[in-house]
């Protein structure tokens, strides 16, 4: 296994447009995280994020965060589903959000710590100085199983407005009919 001071150095937070997204999880080194904020200017828990991932991304320099609006990403995506995260390692999904990340963490006013703690339990980043106690991680996980969010769907079920950039992932070709790629 890869030491962090092996692993690539990122740094900050990236943006990428919807084709850019393809080749930054698909491409990553397999030791990296790729951990994608996918959001909305106008959502006040979305800058409040990009915010904490700004301070991530120059704590954890070994993951790459990313960061992508939320209707280049889908135009059909709710928008009651933001902010999501998720995650990828060796071009795979690690982690889909099911739910806001707020509702997760249960307030809006989350912290960098908060979220920290989330990425190394819940998505199992290694990030060092992070420490998730075994105790911790079945107090999640028990969370996790009964937690239900604002739509009254248990956490890991399909809800409404879920994130799902797998399911209909980004085409590289053009519709011949259709100016936008798609």
């Amino acid at each position: 296994m890869l030491t962090v001071c092996c692993s690539p150095q990122f740094g900050r937070v990236k943006y990428v447009d919807k084709f850019q997204f393809l080749d930054e999880t698909d491409n990553a080194d397999p030791s990296t995280f790729v951990v994608v904020h996918v959001y909305e200017e106008y959502i006040n828990s979305c800058k409040r994020l990009n915010g904490v991932f700004d301070e991530l991304a120059a704590k954890f320099p070994h993951v790459k965060f990313l960061k992508m609006e939320a209707t280049d990403a889908s135009q059909t995506l709710s928008h009651r589903a933001l902010p999501a995260i998720l995650v990828y390692r060796c071009a795979e999904l690690v982690h889909e959000a099911t739910e806001r990340v707020p509702s997760y963490l249960g307030t809006e006013d989350f912290t960098a710590t908060e979220i920290e703690w989330l990425l190394a339990s819940k998505y199992g980043i290694n990030l060092p100085g992070v420490d998730v106690s075994d105790k911790e991680k079945t107090m999640l996980n028990e969370a996790d199983s009964t937690l239900t969010n604002e739509w009254g769907s248990k956490s890991g079920a399909p809800i409404l407005g879920r994130v799902s950039l797998t399911a209909s992932r980004v085409s590289k070709t053009r519709n011949a009919e259709d100016e936008d790629w798609y």
